[in-house]
């Protein structure tokens, strides 16, 4: 009992925490904020002990970069948008990446903390993809009854799990094959496979397609195998 309680003290204290949280709380609509919302208070902590994040220059350099294509795009469509309010609203809601950005600049910069957000992810995905699988053989989830045509797990009425699942993958992908090799990264490959394609989203399919073409070219190694690999799946 005292080593479990340790445990989840040392998780609960742990700078990674908000985004674990963030990921965890997605299926719950706007709960997920509170992660958002503790990268920010973490960031400002951080900066008044002389932590800034503009100190790895490139880390910070790049994550802006990035931001600035982002929402510029968004900012660039919403002067000649159907609906302006949400338009707006949407733009300055995009602004709540920069702190969690520039938070995870802070923070993950050791290769144990990066490894352990990636095993984090990805015990977060694994119950997620453990009550869709209850959902795909029972017909129910630990949010209600499926009702509709498309597998939503843990989101309920939600049909952003298809898509959310997908973007996300290569962190169990990446936990399995570092834990159990090859054959461990396949039967992941496939357990995400199904509700991938039963949650029904496009989207969701072409992002998991280009995530499991990635995972065999990095298995691969040379153009052959990788060609071998694509015509055998």
């Amino acid at each position: 009992m005292t080593s479990f309680a340790a445990t989840s003290r040392a998780i609960l204290c742990s700078p990674l925490t908000p985004f674990w949280l963030v990921v965890a709380l997605l299926p719950f609509g706007r709960s997920a904020e509170l992660g958002t919302l503790l990268c920010l208070i973490g960031l400002l902590w951080q900066c008044r002990h002389g932590m800034a994040p503009w100190r790895d220059r490139r880390g910070a350099a790049l994550l802006l970069v990035l931001l600035a294509a982002y929402v510029g795009a968004a900012l660039w469509s919403a002067f000649d948008a159907v609906a302006p309010a949400k338009s707006w609203s949407s733009v300055a809601g995009l602004l709540r990446y920069v702190p969690l950005g520039l938070y995870a600049c802070l923070v993950i910069r050791r290769t144990d903390r990066l490894y352990a957000l990636y095993a984090g992810v990805a015990a977060v995905l694994a119950l997620w993809v453990l009550a869709a699988w209850l959902q795909i053989v029972t017909g129910w989830s630990p949010r209600g009854v499926a009702t509709g045509e498309y597998l939503t797990g843990l989101f309920g009425n939600d049909l952003k799990f298809g898509p959310t699942l997908a973007v996300l993958s290569p962190f169990a992908l990446w936990a399995a094959r570092m834990r159990w090799g090859g054959r461990g990264l396949l039967v992941a490959f496939l357990l995400l496979l199904g509700p991938v394609l039963l949650a029904g989203s496009r989207s969701a399919w072409l992002c998991y397609a280009l995530v499991g073409l990635a995972f065999a070219w990095r298995e691969a190694g040379t153009t052959r195998r990788f060609l071998g690999l694509c015509a055998a799946g």
